[in-house]
Protein backbone atom coordinates (compact mmCIF):
# COMPACT_ATOMS: atom_id res chain seq x y z
CA UNK A 1 0.00 0.00 0.00
CA UNK A 2 1.16 3.42 -0.68
CA UNK A 3 -0.14 6.66 0.85
CA UNK A 4 0.19 10.08 -1.11
CA UNK A 5 -0.80 13.21 -0.86
CA UNK A 6 -1.18 14.27 -4.25
CA UNK A 7 -2.72 17.44 -3.77
CA UNK A 8 0.73 18.64 -2.37
CA UNK A 9 1.72 19.94 -5.80
CA UNK A 10 -0.80 22.89 -5.46
CA UNK A 11 -2.24 25.45 -3.06
CA UNK A 12 -5.39 25.40 -5.06
CA UNK A 13 -5.83 22.22 -6.29
CA UNK A 14 -8.69 20.80 -8.70
CA UNK A 15 -9.58 17.49 -8.59
CA UNK A 16 -11.28 14.68 -10.36
CA UNK A 17 -12.08 10.98 -9.46
CA UNK A 18 -13.17 8.71 -12.59
CA UNK A 19 -14.10 5.37 -12.51
CA UNK A 20 -12.48 3.06 -15.16
CA UNK A 21 -13.30 0.12 -16.50
CA UNK A 22 -16.84 -1.49 -17.85
CA UNK A 23 -17.41 -3.08 -14.85
CA UNK A 24 -16.60 -2.75 -11.32
CA UNK A 25 -16.23 -6.73 -10.46
CA UNK A 26 -15.73 -9.54 -12.76
CA UNK A 27 -18.45 -11.72 -13.16
CA UNK A 28 -17.28 -14.51 -12.00
CA UNK A 29 -17.22 -12.99 -8.49
CA UNK A 30 -20.68 -13.69 -8.95
CA UNK A 31 -21.63 -16.97 -10.40
CA UNK A 32 -21.13 -19.55 -6.86
CA UNK A 33 -24.18 -21.34 -6.44
CA UNK A 34 -24.19 -21.33 -3.16
CA UNK A 35 -21.17 -19.71 -1.70
CA UNK A 36 -19.44 -21.21 1.48
CA UNK A 37 -19.41 -19.02 4.56
CA UNK A 38 -15.87 -17.59 3.85
CA UNK A 39 -17.09 -16.29 0.45
CA UNK A 40 -20.74 -15.54 0.93
CA UNK A 41 -20.42 -12.19 2.69
CA UNK A 42 -18.22 -11.11 -0.70
CA UNK A 43 -20.58 -12.50 -2.87
CA UNK A 44 -23.56 -11.23 -1.44
CA UNK A 45 -21.42 -7.44 -1.30
CA UNK A 46 -20.67 -8.03 -5.13
CA UNK A 47 -24.20 -9.05 -5.87
CA UNK A 48 -25.37 -5.72 -4.59
CA UNK A 49 -22.51 -3.82 -5.96
CA UNK A 50 -23.46 -4.70 -9.35
CA UNK A 51 -27.17 -3.58 -8.87
CA UNK A 52 -25.85 -0.56 -7.64
CA UNK A 53 -23.43 0.33 -10.71
CA UNK A 54 -25.80 0.72 -12.90
CA UNK A 55 -27.00 3.54 -11.16
CA UNK A 56 -23.79 5.06 -9.45
CA UNK A 57 -21.67 4.37 -12.67
CA UNK A 58 -23.87 4.71 -15.58
CA UNK A 59 -21.51 5.21 -18.30
CA UNK A 60 -18.80 2.02 -17.46
CA UNK A 61 -20.66 0.13 -20.05
CA UNK A 62 -20.75 2.70 -22.95
CA UNK A 63 -17.41 4.31 -22.53
CA UNK A 64 -15.69 2.24 -19.90
CA UNK A 65 -15.26 5.69 -17.71
CA UNK A 66 -17.43 7.46 -15.42
CA UNK A 67 -16.92 10.75 -13.67
CA UNK A 68 -17.31 10.12 -9.40
CA UNK A 69 -16.25 13.29 -8.27
CA UNK A 70 -15.11 16.80 -9.32
CA UNK A 71 -13.73 19.68 -7.57
CA UNK A 72 -12.51 23.14 -9.10
CA UNK A 73 -10.50 25.24 -7.32
CA UNK A 74 -9.90 29.54 -8.71
CA UNK A 75 -7.11 31.53 -7.14
CA UNK A 76 -6.82 32.08 -3.33
CA UNK A 77 -8.22 35.53 -3.93
CA UNK A 78 -11.25 33.85 -5.33
CA UNK A 79 -11.98 31.11 -2.87
CA UNK A 80 -15.79 31.78 -3.42
CA UNK A 81 -15.63 31.35 -7.05
CA UNK A 82 -14.07 27.18 -5.86
CA UNK A 83 -16.82 24.59 -6.93
CA UNK A 84 -18.10 21.39 -6.35
CA UNK A 85 -20.08 19.52 -8.62
CA UNK A 86 -21.40 16.28 -6.90
CA UNK A 87 -23.11 13.39 -7.43
CA UNK A 88 -26.41 15.51 -8.56
CA UNK A 89 -24.81 17.66 -11.79
CA UNK A 90 -22.59 14.02 -12.66
CA UNK A 91 -25.47 11.57 -12.76
CA UNK A 92 -26.73 14.17 -15.53
CA UNK A 93 -23.92 13.03 -17.63
CA UNK A 94 -24.22 10.97 -20.61
CA UNK A 95 -22.20 9.87 -23.66
CA UNK A 96 -23.40 12.36 -25.23
CA UNK A 97 -22.85 15.26 -22.90
CA UNK A 98 -19.59 13.93 -21.18
CA UNK A 99 -17.35 16.56 -22.44
CA UNK A 100 -19.36 19.17 -20.17
CA UNK A 101 -17.65 17.25 -17.28
CA UNK A 102 -14.73 17.56 -18.48
CA UNK A 103 -15.32 21.28 -19.39
CA UNK A 104 -15.87 22.25 -15.84
CA UNK A 105 -13.23 20.87 -14.69
CA UNK A 106 -10.44 22.07 -17.32
CA UNK A 107 -12.12 25.81 -17.11
CA UNK A 108 -11.74 27.03 -13.41
CA UNK A 109 -14.06 30.35 -12.80
CA UNK A 110 -13.29 33.35 -14.07
CA UNK A 111 -10.67 31.47 -16.85
CA UNK A 112 -10.25 29.88 -19.75
CA UNK A 113 -9.92 26.59 -20.81
CA UNK A 114 -6.94 25.06 -19.79
CA UNK A 115 -5.35 23.24 -22.92
CA UNK A 116 -1.73 23.67 -21.14
CA UNK A 117 -3.25 20.75 -18.78
CA UNK A 118 -5.32 19.02 -21.04
CA UNK A 119 -2.40 18.37 -23.61
CA UNK A 120 -0.18 17.00 -20.50
CA UNK A 121 -2.70 14.55 -18.89
CA UNK A 122 -3.30 13.40 -22.36
CA UNK A 123 0.36 12.48 -22.64
CA UNK A 124 -0.25 10.54 -19.25
CA UNK A 125 -2.95 8.59 -20.63
CA UNK A 126 -1.24 7.33 -23.70
CA UNK A 127 1.82 6.73 -21.63
CA UNK A 128 -0.60 4.08 -19.27
CA UNK A 129 -1.86 2.79 -22.46
CA UNK A 130 0.79 1.83 -23.76
CA UNK A 131 2.44 0.79 -20.39
CA UNK A 132 -0.76 -1.42 -19.47
CA UNK A 133 -0.47 -2.74 -23.16
CA UNK A 134 2.77 -4.38 -22.89
CA UNK A 135 2.21 -5.62 -19.34
CA UNK A 136 -0.71 -7.41 -21.05
CA UNK A 137 1.08 -8.95 -23.72
CA UNK A 138 3.46 -10.73 -21.22
CA UNK A 139 1.47 -10.82 -17.80
CA UNK A 140 -2.37 -11.85 -19.21
CA UNK A 141 -4.69 -10.52 -16.35
CA UNK A 142 -7.66 -8.18 -16.20
CA UNK A 143 -8.31 -4.57 -14.03
CA UNK A 144 -11.29 -4.01 -12.66
CA UNK A 145 -12.35 -1.32 -10.34
CA UNK A 146 -9.11 1.17 -10.62
CA UNK A 147 -9.79 4.70 -11.17
CA UNK A 148 -8.03 7.75 -12.86
CA UNK A 149 -7.19 10.95 -10.10
CA UNK A 150 -5.87 14.12 -12.02
CA UNK A 151 -5.07 16.94 -9.92
CA UNK A 152 -3.76 20.18 -11.11
CA UNK A 153 -3.30 23.80 -10.60
CA UNK A 154 -4.21 26.04 -12.93
CA UNK A 155 -1.81 28.77 -11.99
CA UNK A 156 1.02 27.26 -11.74
CA UNK A 157 0.16 24.46 -14.37
CA UNK A 158 1.83 21.46 -12.09
CA UNK A 159 -0.43 18.15 -12.84
CA UNK A 160 -0.40 14.99 -11.35
CA UNK A 161 -2.30 12.13 -13.19
CA UNK A 162 -2.67 8.48 -11.19
CA UNK A 163 -3.83 4.96 -12.15
CA UNK A 164 -4.43 3.07 -8.65
CA UNK A 165 -7.06 1.23 -7.00
CA UNK A 166 -5.91 -2.50 -7.73
CA UNK A 167 -7.99 -3.96 -5.37
CA UNK A 168 -9.80 -6.46 -8.35
CA UNK A 169 -7.00 -8.17 -10.43
CA UNK A 170 -7.78 -11.40 -12.27
CA UNK A 171 -4.31 -13.23 -12.58
CA UNK A 172 -3.70 -15.47 -15.40
CA UNK A 173 -7.30 -14.30 -17.55
CA UNK A 174 -6.75 -10.74 -20.01
CA UNK A 175 -10.59 -10.14 -20.77
CA UNK A 176 -10.42 -6.86 -21.73
CA UNK A 177 -13.81 -7.57 -23.24
CA UNK A 178 -15.23 -7.74 -19.57
CA UNK A 179 -12.36 -5.15 -17.99
CA UNK A 180 -12.57 -2.64 -20.44
CA UNK A 181 -9.83 -0.68 -19.22
CA UNK A 182 -8.00 0.01 -22.22
CA UNK A 183 -11.20 0.77 -23.73
CA UNK A 184 -11.87 3.63 -20.85
CA UNK A 185 -9.07 5.10 -21.01
CA UNK A 186 -9.03 5.11 -25.17
CA UNK A 187 -12.03 6.57 -25.02
CA UNK A 188 -10.64 9.95 -22.47
CA UNK A 189 -7.98 10.09 -24.51
CA UNK A 190 -10.97 11.03 -27.47
CA UNK A 191 -12.83 12.98 -25.42
CA UNK A 192 -9.77 15.31 -24.07
CA UNK A 193 -8.18 15.73 -27.70
CA UNK A 194 -11.70 17.03 -28.97
CA UNK A 195 -11.26 19.36 -26.04
CA UNK A 196 -8.34 20.81 -27.51
CA UNK A 197 -8.84 20.84 -31.30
Amino acid sequence: IVIQDITSISLNPSIIDIKMGKTCYPKSFVTIDEPADSSSILHAFVVKALEEEITQFPLLKELGFSIQDLYVTSSPEEKETSLFLGRQFLSTLTNKNIHVGFSRFFCPPNSGLNKIVIRFVILQLKFFKSMLSDLLKDNPCSFFNSSIIIVYDSFSHSVEVKLFDFRFVRIGVADEDECGLLFGIENMITQLEAQVL
